[in-house]
């Protein structure tokens, strides 16, 4: 059911719900929530599943570099991913 947000702790501790935590609390639609998660997701997986934490603005340069040139993903797409990055570090 993708459709229906799942509920969120008011003190989440796993990343996936304080990304979740902040989205809602700042007011961001369901759809855009679903898309900042998946970004996110697909930067972890790319970087062998380390901690967002432990990554550098390297690490993004690198997952948008590999965007552009193996994915084939637009400018505007590329630049997508670099706004749900830089946000995560704020959650």
């Amino acid at each position: 059911m993708d459709d229906i947000r799942p509920n969120v702790p008011a003190a989440p501790v796993r990343l996936f719900d304080q990304l979740r935590r902040h989205r809602r609390d700042h007011g961001y639609a369901w759809k855009t929530e679903k898309t900042y998660l998946h970004w996110v997701r697909r930067f972890i997986l790319f970087h062998g599943k380390q901690h967002p934490a432990r990554l550098s603005a390297r690490h993004v340069d690198e997952f948008l570099s590999n965007l552009a040139n193996e994915g084939h993903c637009s400018p505007a797409t590329q630049r997508i991913a670099l706004h749900v990055l830089i946000l995560r570090t704020r959650a």
